[in-house]
């Protein structure tokens, strides 16, 4: 039910509004609807949702595209139904969307000209491997479990529970990507592509954790209304977080030998820790 159009906007129903969100969020209570948020709170959620949307759209399509890498018929399959969870997540957030928006959402007629899309997305035509689709799958995945675990906390109650729907199948896709990663790193000439997959793909996850906090315009509006916390703090949390069998992603490359590309350090100083694995 679309329940935001309730009240005439003006500057002070908006600091009325503001004030009740601001309110709830700290005493951790959750909006259910959005007749009783400020236009800034609305307008930071359908971004928000509008960027999911586009992101696992397009994570399907791209996985699609790549099914052919995949070194087996079995594994063919297997990557399909990835791709498939992939457009499914897509579709729970545009029902969230027309829900709550009346708006119906839809891709641009291809990625370049998607406009509100984490820029990751927007290479499909560098995945010249398996290796190469194995090394995105656990890093984008982890990635965006990471981030929706700490949107799942926030504060509009209807996002939590789409995302409970999505975080399982997403968890069971890094789970698919490890298992692979553990595969292709037995031989020498796999593992050489695993490290050139790690060099192209690692800077590029790490991004969309959004801009170093000091430097973010974006960050502070999304702690306002209990969204996030730090974009630096969950970049350590992904390089900690763990990943099966006592593993973090950081042991995991370490005892694998593949090396971390110092572009990370020149742009994430906060990562410093982790130089020792540099390329």
């Amino acid at each position: 039910m679309i329940d935001w159009f309730v009240e005439e906007d003006t500057p002070e129903t908006e600091e009325r509004r503001e004030k009740f969100v601001l309110e709830k969020i700290k005493d951790g209570q959750q909006l259910w609807g959005l007749a009783d948020a400020p236009k800034e709170y609305k307008d930071l959620l359908f971004f928000t949702l509008d960027k999911q949307y586009r992101c696992e759209e397009r994570g399907g399509i791209n996985y699609f595209e790549a099914v052919h890498l995949a070194p087996t018929a079995e594994e063919k399959e297997n990557f399909r139904r990835v791709a498939r969870q992939e457009l499914r997540h897509g579709d729970i957030i545009a029902d969230l969307i027309r829900a709550h928006y009346g708006k119906r959402v839809e891709l641009a007629e291809t990625v370049k000209e998607e406009k509100n899309i984490l820029d990751v997305f927007r290479h499909p035509d560098d995945f010249d491997s398996w290796e190469d689709v194995i090394v995105f799958n656990i890093l984008m995945d982890l990635a965006a479990d990471i981030r929706l675990d700490r949107f799942k906390k926030g504060s509009f109650g209807p996002w939590t529970k789409a995302i409970e729907e999505i975080e399982a199948e997403e968890k069971g896709h890094v789970e698919h990507g490890i298992r692979w990663f553990r595969i292709l790193t037995q031989t020498d000439e796999g593992k050489q592509r695993i490290q050139e997959a790690v060099s192209l793909w690692l800077p590029r996850v790490l991004r969309t954790f959004g801009n170093l906090d000091d430097q973010s315009k974006s960050l502070p509006i999304y702690q306002k209304y209990g969204f996030l916390d730090s974009n630096d703090a969950q970049r350590e949390q992904f390089m900690e977080f763990p990943v099966g069998e006592g593993e973090t992603i950081v042991s995991l490359l370490e005892n694998m030998k593949i090396q971390i590309p110092s572009v990370c350090f020149e742009e994430f100083p906060h990562l410093q820790k982790y130089r020792y694995l540099v390329d």
